[in-house]
């Protein structure tokens, strides 16, 4: 995603956007036994098919994540509407079983700056006039189930199954500390949110509709949210999306929620 920054004049110092990359970081696990069949990204695997998929890995121990992504949505030719290869599912995936310590993904590598990272979120790196980085924007999937956002848009469980693909998550937003830039943030995500459904078009293949963010009220107020004309619509349940047997405790986020085209809720319901 490349976006054009105000013209010279405006106040805020910055020429362009541009795409770095944004690593999450998580916990190596031992794996576990696995006797009841997962549904992840949409699919269903079952323990021969966790089997199969572990040894496959394996099988491949200098693969890139990327590359991994890459040959398991071909070998699974999962494609998209646009028929383009669901790669950043595939790559969602293959993390989400890594955290659940069902398999071992090979270390990260690094990404070259120039490059939007194909595999998991995209990324808009923000940099000043001098080609400085001041700012990390990046997107990834939706959350699976969120009570309060799922009653605010309306929808069953059907319809939330087929069309959670248009609601996209703002994983992280980022302005680096030295920066101070008054109102720096809801600009950026006011540029985002203008250019966010004609790119995911272009790169995955089909709309977005809704984004949506979640803040840990503790730490966060959410006032560049708030700013940016984001609705609040309540708060998670102190869960994790890896909890799928209600043990695990984690910090109570104010959900915000932002409509890129009315009559969002119709199509969400369809």
């Amino acid at each position: 995603m490349a976006l054009r920054a105000p013209h010279a004049g405006s106040g805020t110092g910055f020429e362009d956007f541009f795409i770095f990359d944004w690593t999450p970081v998580f916990l190596k696990l031992t794996f576990g036994p696995v006797t009841e069949t997962l549904t992840i990204q949409g699919r269903r695997l079952g323990p021969l098919d966790l089997q199969s998929l572990r040894q496959w890995v394996g099988n491949h121990p200098h693969w890139s994540r990327w590359r991994l992504s890459r040959e398991l949505a071909t070998r699974w030719d999962w494609r998209n509407e646009a028929g383009l290869l669901k790669d950043m599912a595939a790559r969602t995936l293959l993390v989400k079983l890594q955290q659940r310590g069902l398999i071992e993904l090979p270390p990260r590598r690094q990404v070259p700056t120039n490059r939007m990272r194909c595999g998991v979120e995209p990324a808009t790196g923000v940099r000043d006039g001098q080609h400085r980085p001041v700012a990390c924007v990046v997107f990834g999937a939706a959350a699976w189930k969120c009570q309060d956002r799922d009653r605010f848009i309306g929808w069953p469980a059907e319809q939330r199954q087929k069309n959670l693909a248009l609601v996209v998550n703002n994983t992280r937003f980022l302005i680096l500390p030295w920066v101070k830039v008054p109102h720096l943030g809801s600009w950026i995500l006011g540029q985002v949110a203008g250019r966010i459904a004609e790119d995911w078009q272009t790169k995955y293949g089909h709309p977005v509709l809704l984004l949506e963010t979640f803040v840990e009220r503790e730490r966060f107020r959410g006032t560049v949210y708030r700013a940016a004309n984001w609705q609040a619509v309540g708060v998670t349940a102190g869960r994790s999306r890896q909890d799928r047997h209600t043990c695990l405790q984690v910090p109570v986020k104010d959900i915000y929620l932002y409509a890129l085209q009315r009559g969002f809720r119709e199509e969400l319901q369809a």
